[in-house]
Order: structure tokens, then C-alpha cells, then sequence
């Protein structure tokens, strides 16, 4: 039995999205099935484009994510940039997410408020691999026992991978999905059962 789901990403020219735009929204149309004992996973569509703030650029915004007017001129050169130069206006942003219920994100509650604010879409279902897998990888806090991963520190402790572009939405989605692969066939157990067991009732 196979299943499918959506893995997004936003990278924003500020934290609030009242106030700041999204640069660039990411997102892969992904496949999954167990077979043989272990789950699979087949990216069938990708999306990958890029916007203009409607506001001045926020320097601190861009310090993490790169996309200058001239990076985003450059991209949108590259993904034919026949699309709106704003993300509110790009109805196939949600023509896109609305093919499947679930949605898997790192940080799901910062990049679904600007999908919701400029498209008036929530996913019906949707996975947190920060939240979720925050337990797993244990990384100490200063203040509290542990602390919420980075995408970078999840993928270096579950795949032990530090080769990707982060903070590149396509990247990023990319990482997400590199996570997915490890701990949709993890024996390790989470609140009682396997993790390739928790995945086999969240991919229905």
C-alpha cells in the first residue's frame, strides 16, 4: 500500500509574516510504500520558485538565506520565472500543497503561518521532523534539558550527513527527506514502539 505526502519549505525575508515576505517556497510531492520490510521513498513532483519582497530586504534575513535581488533574479532566471514576482499572488502554490493531506516540515509552525497568511492554506495533517525528533537527537540546552535541532544538526546526527545547502529551500526539503529515509526504517523505539512503526500509521 503506498501513500503520499508533501514536504515544503520557506525561506522569508523576516520572522512575522504580516510584516515580511517569503523569498522562495520549495516543496516535493513524495511517494512512500513499505515493501519487503522497508519503506521507500519516490519524489514525483518537485516545486521550486522564487519571489521579490514586497518590503525593503531585511539585511538580518538575508545574511542566513543569501537571496539578494540579484540571487533571486539569477533563480527565477533558472526556473523559467514565467510565474508572479510576489509569492502571494502564485495561485500554484496552493493548487500544489492541496494534493495530499500531509505535510511534513522542519519547524512546521514558522513555515505553515506564512502559508497560511498569504494563501489561506493549512494542511490538514502535518509532521514536524524538528519537533518530533528533538528526543532523538538530544542536543543539550543551556538553560533546559534539550533544545529543538537545527535541520543541519538533524541530518548530521540521524544521517550523518553535513553536504547539503542549508537554507536553500529546495535543499532543505531535500534534507527533510534524507531524515524521512533513516527513520522510516529505524528499529529505535519512540513512546512505546518502533519508529518504522510510528511512519507505517503517520504515511496512511
Amino acid at each position: 500500500m503506498s501513500a503520499h505526502f508533501t514536504i515544503f519549505d520557506v525561506e522569508t525575508n523576516g520572522l512575522v509574516p504580516n510584516r515580511y515576505s517569503v523569498l522562495s517556497f520549495s516543496a516535493l510531492h513524495v511517494r512512500t510504500w513499505r515493501e519487503n520490510g522497508r519503506r521507500f521513498f519516490h519524489v514525483q513532483d518537485e516545486f521550486d520558485r522564487y519571489y521579490y519582497p514586497q518590503e525593503p530586504y531585511n539585511r538580518k534575513a538575508i545574511e542566513v538565506n543569501g537571496l539578494t535581488r540579484e540571487v533571486i533574479a539569477s533563480r527565477r532566471e533558472r526556473t523559467g520565472g514565467l510565474y508572479p514576482v510576489h509569492f502571494f499572488k502564485d495561485k500554484d502554490v496552493s493548487d500544489f500543497c492541496r494534493k495530499t493531506e500531509l505535510a511534513v516540515c522542519h519547524n512546521t509552525p514558522f513555515d505553515s503561518k506564512f502559508l497560511k497568511h498569504y494563501h489561506g492554506y493549512e494542511f490538514p495533517r502535518l509532521f514536524c521532523t524538528m519537533r518530533e525528533f528533538t528526543e532523538y537527537c538530544a542536543i543539550p540546552h543551556q538553560f533546559y534539558r534539550i533544545k529543538w535541532p537545527k535541520l543541519e544538526e538533524a541530518v548530521m546526527i540521524i544521517c550523518g550527513r553535513n553536504d547539503f545547502a542549508f537554507h536553500d529551500s529546495l535543499a532543505d526539503c531535500y534534507a527533510v527527506l534524507e531524515i524521512l529515509k533513516i527513520m522510516g526504517n529505524a528499529g529505535d523505539t519512540y513512546k512505546g514502539q518502533r519508529w518504522s512503526d510510528y511512519f507505517d500509521r503517520l504515511f496512511i
